[in-house]
């Protein structure tokens, strides 16, 4: 319980440190963060969906929705919301993480290593840093 609090709280700092330099214009974004906050990944999915086809065009639209899609297990649906961010922004760390992540999970290895290296070569430390919280997060979720 209490990692899964520290996730949440690790995910939203992210996104709010992010988000607060980038998209202040974005009518209603933390509402979409609210959703995955709550695990209410479709809701999430559903309304950054309507952003985008009201024509807002932002890295973390798509990123926050590609990680709704992530933990749906709509791996491809995430891999193209995530490469969306990265053209979007190719200094969008955590969308080169979660790449390589969804790349991961859908047996393309070569791809996942390609990405986890980009983003250590962009930002070691927070690359570092989200890979030893997913480690941790595994071994405990084991239990």
């Amino acid at each position: 319980m209490k990692l899964r609090i520290l996730y949440i709280l690790v995910f939203n700092l992210v996104c709010l440190i992010h988000v607060s330099g980038n998209n202040d214009n974005i009518p209603d974004l933390d509402s979409a963060m609210h959703y995955v906050n709550d695990k209410n990944y479709i809701e999430a999915v559903v309304h950054c969906s309507q952003l985008i086809a009201e024509g807002y065009e932002m890295d973390d639209l798509y990123f926050i929705r590609g990680f709704a899609y992530y933990k749906l297990s709509r791996y491809e649906d995430a891999l193209a919301d995530f490469s969306r961010t990265i053209k979007l922004n190719e200094n969008y760390i955590q969308a080169y993480i979660y790449r390589g992540k969804t790349r991961q999970k859908l047996n393309q290895f070569i791809g996942a290593m390609v990405d986890f290296r980009e983003a250590n070569s962009r930002d070691p430390y927070k690359t570092t840093a989200e890979v030893l919280k997913s480690f941790v997060v595994s071994i405990f979720s084991k239990k």
